[in-house]
């Protein structure tokens, strides 16, 4: 994960810089994981969370050891997540890889049960977690988030079921019906009409957009439309461009993302994806592109989005991606 959002908060202690973390994950770690939390000079420049559970530890940390190296990283601290006997053999790992890219380890924590100690304090005892730190403060006046583990955070991205479902699937039908329509000139005739097909996507763009800025939800049939013309690349591009312009746009593409036919997600959830890495929420990100390539493993943008955030790159790296 990248963030170019909390250069900004002033981390003074090991304290500080664990009520951060879940800020900056986007969900608070559970054990056995570990944070690499990597910093040039006073900047944060990468933060990674390695589920100990999900993915080979050692292949984590030396492809995120590499990225920070190449990013000009001048340290990094390590935070590990469950008992003694899980952390201390991820932190020795994490030590040695990281000593291996010249990069020194400016700190290594352990939280175990709402405590806190440093393998680097000497005999530092454990110390608990102050849930009124002022850095947590700040970060929710700042309007940041975290769910309470990584499985609530899927859940905020999932498909909606049930009713909205149903509900949805009806309007879908309809809007695939006026698609249709709209595609070609007449139901005679198999001539494309794209300049037709961009005006409408044009239109439903802006006017999710406004309903969106109006804190509004679109109806049924305005997302299953919208949904439906994002199934045109150029109507998808041009809502790339408007959520380029509008890095408030995270909520719209995230309901669009739940509502979609999990067939037709993958526009919305690379829309989501994107706006997310704007924004600096690599977890959120990750999750979105996920979606969208379940949806269309072969879906480029997605594709291109998801291998600029496996490798590190910085969400300012947008303003290039565009040109």
């Amino acid at each position: 994960m990248t963030s170019d959002r909390f250069s900004t908060v002033n981390v003074r202690s090991p304290a500080d810089l664990l009520a951060l973390v879940p800020y900056l994950l986007r969900f608070h770690p559970a054990a056995p994981s570990t944070v690499i939390i990597a910093v040039t000079g006073t900047h944060l420049l990468v933060g990674a969370h390695i589920d100990a559970a999900e993915v080979d530890t050692r292949d984590a940390l030396t492809h995120v050891a590499g990225i920070a190296a190449r990013d000009g990283a001048t340290g990094v601290f390590i935070i590990g997540y469950g008992t003694p006997d899980q952390v201390t053999p991820a932190v020795d790992l994490a030590e040695t890889v990281f000593a291996a890219h010249g990069l020194p380890v400016l700190d290594a924590l352990r939280v175990t049960d709402g405590r806190f100690c440093s393998y680097h304090g000497d005999e530092r005892p454990d110390t608990p977690l102050d849930p009124t730190n002022p850095t947590a403060t700040w970060a929710v006046v700042a309007g940041h988030t975290a769910a309470p583990n990584r499985a609530a955070l899927l859940a905020q991205l999932a498909p909606v079921k049930g009713a909205a479902r149903d509900a949805m699937r009806d309007a879908t039908e309809r809007a695939a019906t006026r698609l249709t329509s709209l595609v070609h000139a007449n139901p005679t005739t198999t001539e494309p009409r794209p300049d037709a097909v961009l005006g409408a996507g044009s239109d439903a763009i802006e006017a999710a957009i406004a309903t969106h800025h109006h804190r509004q939800r679109l109806s049924d049939d305005d997302a299953a439309w919208l949904i439906a013309l994002l199934t045109y690349l150029p109507v998808r591009d041009l809502a790339l461009q408007k959520t380029f312009q509008d890095t408030s746009l995270i909520g719209l593409w995230t309901d669009l993302t739940r509502r979609a036919d999990p067939l037709l997600s993958a526009a919305p959830a690379t829309l989501l994806g994107f706006a997310a890495w704007r924004n600096g929420d690599g977890t959120r990100a990750a999750i979105a592109l996920q979606r969208a390539l379940t949806a269309d493993p072969g879906y480029h943008l997605a594709e291109l989005l998801d291998q600029t955030l496996r490798l590190g790159v910085s969400p300012s790296a947008a303003n290039h991606l565009l040109d």
